[in-house]
């Protein structure tokens, strides 16, 4: 699990997560903006994405 978000720094909730699930938890980098700087990346290739946007 990836966190990312302002909810990425709550202190010691990827070591909580860690404990209870029982899976690895990893916190990003740069958690308060890579949410943002992927909805950009997402928005400037829209095209590529269209398929799996689009119904049917």
């Amino acid at each position: 699990m990836l966190l990312a978000g302002g909810g990425a720094k709550l202190s010691l909730l990827d070591e909580r997560l860690r404990q209870e699930m029982r899976i690895p938890v990893h916190v990003a980098d740069d958690p308060l903006t890579c949410v943002a700087t992927g909805c950009g990346t997402f928005l400037e290739e829209i095209e590529a994405y269209h398929s799996v946007l689009s119904p049917g």
